[in-house]
């Protein structure tokens, strides 16, 4: 798990570089890795995690 959580950082990090550029590879990969988190909508649906109010 940290090793994905290094990934999404440094894919991240590159997407928010002007100078990298933000490949469509980069932002793919991050958004596999966030979904590997459970941090997207839909991953935290899989999960069968919710927000709560409280």
């Amino acid at each position: 798990m940290k090793g994905t959580v290094a990934l999404l950082v440094t894919y991240e990090s590159r997407l928010l570089d002007p100078d990298d550029g933000g490949a469509a590879w980069i932002a793919q990969e991050a958004r596999h890795s966030a979904e590997a988190l459970g941090l997207t909508p839909k991953a935290m649906t899989a999960l069968g995690w919710m927000i709560s109010d409280e």
